[in-house]
């Protein structure tokens, strides 16, 4: 078998690792310190209108379903037995399989004609906890399946849409690194749904409201952006080598001694912290009122404003461990905003 050296599954690296930190993201390519190396590959190309979506529509379009599922089933059956073939391997020779799924039915009808067992090699679609999800769809299931990986096992992967692509994965050692984070699993089991069907209506922007009788939001400037981006993106204060003190946002003195440019970066993004100070604010004009500003401090130093999101106000108290979440503010004149809010921890 003829492994792919420089294409393996791991941590980032390079200028994305110095600006997003360890662990930021749960799958890139690199080639060290990798959970699974992709062993080998096999790709079908295949030109084909089933489900589209224009440029200004809302829902998506697609073809009649039974024409569609029949090419699923040609293009993703071409796609694995090619691999096996390449590669002189057998269903047999998989821990798990990862196929994309138009639906739970049709998923293990087509792992079954490719001779792998439903129950035991077929990696859950997830369809019932979190419903289609298109293109992502293999990649979360090879997510959640890694967490239930161990070293050694050889998972095949199958992607679809315009043909299919598929991938020979064996785990490695560092396997264990990634199942100590949260992945698929610890989302779901903490997910909550706090919406009316009305709120995601308006949240979709599938009904119209009336916009809310304020002076528009200044446009963030895209300068500005890429100059704080690590500040803003990955949440960094800094640590004052003089007396220790974490602060946030960076600044040129420390509150504390008055040390000045004497910093070293120090990361929020992934400490615990609680709620120092709350207000609820009915004033603003929301989906979901009330809009609900904290002040927090984080466990091992440090203290900053944010809003708290994914929670019930009657349920807001001083004390309450909270952690950091990234999530789009506003979209302004086709500028999106982002920045790290804080969530209940579930």
């Amino acid at each position: 078998m003829v492994a792919a050296a420089d294409c393996r599954l791991g941590a980032p690296h390079g200028d994305f690792e110095s600006l997003l930190g360890d662990g930021a993201a749960a799958l890139l390519l690199g080639s060290s310190g990798v959970v699974a190396s992709i062993e080998g590959s096999y790709s079908v190309a295949n030109e084909l209108l089933d489900v589209w979506r224009a440029d200004k529509d809302t829902y998506l379009r697609s073809w009649e379903d039974r024409f569609i599922i029949t090419q699923y089933n040609n293009v993703v059956t071409e796609a694995v037995q090619g691999l096996l073939k390449k590669y002189d391997l057998t269903p047999g020779d998989f821990a798990r399989v990862i196929l994309y799924a138009p639906d739970a039915r049709n998923h293990a009808a087509l792992a079954r004609s490719l001779g792998f067992d439903p129950k035991t090699q077929l990696q859950d679609c997830l369809i019932r906890e979190i419903g289609h999800t298109g293109t992502p769809s293999p990649l979360l299931m090879l997510v959640a399946a890694l967490e239930e990986a161990k070293p050694g096992d050889r998972l095949l992967l199958a992607s679809y849409g315009d043909g299919s692509d598929a991938f020979i994965l064996k785990v490695t050692e560092d396997i264990k690194r990634l199942q100590n984070g949260r992945g698929t699993r610890k989302y779901l089991q903490s997910k909550t749904i706090p919406l009316s069907y009305e709120q995601y209506l308006q949240w979709r922007r599938q009904i119209e409201v009336e916009p809310p009788r304020l002076l528009e939001p200044i446009v963030p400037a895209p300068s500005a952006l890429y100059r704080e981006q690590k500040r803003l993106l990955a949440l960094y204060g800094q640590k004052c080598r003089q007396c220790g003190y974490i602060q946030y946002p960076p600044k040129r003195l420390c509150v504390q001694c008055r040390a000045k440019d004497q910093f070293d970066d120090y990361k929020f993004a992934d400490s615990k912290a609680e709620v120092v100070s709350f207000l609820k604010d009915y004033v603003t004009a929301r989906i979901d009122p009330p809009k609900i500003m904290c002040v927090i401090d984080f466990a091992g130093g440090g203290r900053m404003q944010a809003e708290l999101t994914d929670r019930n106000p009657d349920e807001i108290k001083v004390g309450l461990p909270v952690e950091m979440t990234f999530r789009k503010l506003q979209d302004l004149k086709g500028i999106h905003h982002y920045f790290w809010k804080c969530k209940p921890v579930r």
